[in-house]
């Protein structure tokens, strides 16, 4: 008889490990003494020597460039990553971990102290730049601007910065879409609160811009939820800005310089 409930407990004890198992393996994960629906989170980090932080708590240091740093079984919640590297800023994403799905975000982190190559005035490549930056316009919903890729274009309407998407409807950014609800081709991203002498496209994406404006010239991320990250590139008095292929031209005054983007 005693054998008998032995094999009737064991019996049970497997049945419940293996629907534990089963599960987990779908995108559960076992809180204190309860079983919870998770998600998954990656980040894809530029630098090597990057350190990783998940909730505030140090999570890895990446070893490779552009390494993919995952983070499985999340509870259902909003979680705070923050990348840092000396040297660079920092970057910062809140995110809540969905059920069943995997969320993938690209971290860009930008020197502190940007590489400027100063141009000498009376120079045929000052003179040309020069004229660009001073006859720049903002774009208009008549003659957008658009990213390099040329999935998304971007227009200034009444200081707002409107933003257009041009790609497949099966990999729309989460920026046009509503929760639960249909997503928009054109949905506004920010206000301008300054006075704005140029606006670009970072050139070889579409996940953020380049704004210049009194006091500096700072890359803006192009998301809505999560915060949006703004990073400098430089500081100045009223500096002007052109973007030319992977260049960045900036006129401060008299003063020219111009940085190469990566």
């Amino acid at each position: 008889m005693r054998m008998k409930k032995r094999h009737i407990y064991w019996t049970v004890a497997l049945i419940v490990i293996a629907i534990i198992i089963v599960l987990l393996s779908i995108g559960y994960r076992i809180d204190g003494w309860k079983i919870i629906k998770a998600g998954n989170i990656t980040v894809t980090v530029p630098h090597s020597g990057s350190v990783v932080y998940l909730n505030n708590k140090e999570y890895k240091t990446t070893k490779a460039d552009n390494q993919i740093v995952k983070f499985r079984s999340l509870p259902e919640k909003e979680h705070s990553i923050i990348v840092a590297k000396e040297g660079n800023w920092p970057w910062a994403k809140k995110a809540v971990a969905r059920p069943n799905e995997t969320r993938s975000f690209v971290v860009w982190n930008l020197e502190q102290t940007s590489t400027m190559e100063i141009i000498q005035k009376g120079t045929p490549e000052y003179a040309e730049n020069s004229a660009l930056i001073s006859s720049y316009k903002l774009p208009t919903i008549e003659a957008p601007m658009y990213s390099t890729d040329q999935k998304m274009s971007l227009y200034v309407n009444n200081s707002t910065v409107y933003i257009t998407w041009y790609g497949d409807v099966d990999s729309v950014p989460e920026l046009f879409c509503e929760k639960n609800r249909a997503c928009k081709r054109t949905v506004p991203l920010i206000s301008l609160v300054k006075k704005v002498s140029g606006i670009f496209f970072y050139p070889n994406t579409n996940d953020r811009l380049i704004i210049s404006s009194e006091g500096s010239v700072s890359a803006l991320e192009i998301a809505e939820t999560g915060n949006q990250n703004y990073q400098y590139i430089t500081l100045g008095s009223n500096p002007s800005s052109y973007v030319i292929g992977d260049t960045l031209y900036i006129k401060d005054g008299e003063a020219m310089g111009k940085v190469t983007l990566k």
